[in-house]
């Protein structure tokens, strides 16, 4: 599973498509539905929780390459 996710965020750290703080914004977004699950005393969703790792990962990829997309 690993290496799927670092795989989907090479891929999306390397599309050019994809502005940076779109990206900024998608991680901003996935932070507020995490929380507002532990807020509810809820579960945490996986899918937020697993996009968001693929996004912060992204992002971290293209800010240590310096892209600037």
């Amino acid at each position: 599973m690993r290496n799927k996710l670092a795989a989907m965020a090479n891929t999306l750290a390397q599309d050019d498509t994809v502005d940076s703080d779109e990206i900024a914004a998608a991680i901003d977004y996935m932070e507020m539905k995490i929380r507002t699950a532990e807020a509810r005393h809820e579960p945490v969703p996986f899918v937020a929780f697993r996009t968001r790792t693929i996004l912060t990962i992204a992002l971290k990829l293209r800010r240590e390459s310096g892209l600037s997309l």
